[in-house]
């Protein structure tokens, strides 16, 4: 089970499915609550729960595919569920990076030590996610003008690390503005966690046909029909 807030993590499912199209992916996201990065831990914690206690039973493992649940949540969650846990994190900055993140991410632990190691810039936005649920027509067009206006020039940065799974539908903008950067989503390490658990409990690769697609019955939630038509939608190199 795959969950996110909004659109975010449907970049992770993306990924994830051509991969192993024979395991039972399924998608929640909690669009009501959108977006996370603004709440506290509090609620966050207590919102999770509520989702996990109603659709997480029938599945071997859940994956937060959301920068937010997984920093601030992790390990609160991972110890208490009993169900294994996986969660998609900023990468560990390489060089001058710049971390572009939600509030919650940017005041987590992790991306406080990160910022401690004197590599970092980190800025973080509050809305953002919510404006690309609004345009992600648009960010899928390439049109940008939503919110291009509203990232630091190039500063000569080695990285720049989208901290936040909704950043990743701009991951074409971002290869515009910082065009000598390295751009990370944190994705990678997340894919070896599942690939790695999935293949130990069984679970072959076996890779998806171009045209095979995630039957609608696996999106659940509210959001479900407009997260299968944004899943369509998405280029699996994006």
């Amino acid at each position: 089970m795959v969950i996110d807030s909004g659109i975010g993590g449907l970049t992770v499912l993306k990924h994830l499915f051509p991969l192993y199209a024979s395991a039972d992916f399924f998608y929640f996201s909690d669009g009501k609550n959108l977006p996370y990065g603004d709440k506290s831990e509090d609620f966050l914690f207590e919102r999770t729960c509520e989702v996990l206690n109603e659709y997480a039973a029938p599945f071997d493992g859940v994956i937060f595919a959301c920068n937010t649940i997984s920093t601030t949540l992790f390990k609160r969650i991972g110890g208490e569920f009993g169900k294994k846990i996986f969660g998609v994190f900023p990468d560990e900055p390489k060089g001058k990076t710049l971390i572009l993140c939600t509030k919650a991410t940017g005041d987590s632990a992790l991306v406080r030590g990160y910022l401690g190691c004197g590599l970092t810039r980190v800025e973080t936005y509050t809305e953002l996610a919510a404006g690309i649920e609004r345009n992600v027509g648009k960010a899928l067009s390439c049109d940008y003008s939503f919110c291009a206006s509203i990232f630091p020039s190039d500063d000569g940065y080695e990285t720049v690390t989208l901290g936040c799974t909704h950043y990743i539908y701009l991951r074409p903008l971002m290869r515009t503005l910082y065009p000598r950067a390295t751009i990370t989503d944190g994705r990678e390490a997340l894919f070896r966690s599942v690939c790695d658990h999935l293949e130990k409990i069984g679970v072959k690769m076996t890779t998806a046909s171009a045209s095979a697609k995630l039957p609608c019955y696996r999106f659940l939630g509210g959001d479900l029909f407009r997260n299968y038509a944004v899943f369509c939608k998405i280029p699996i190199n994006l």
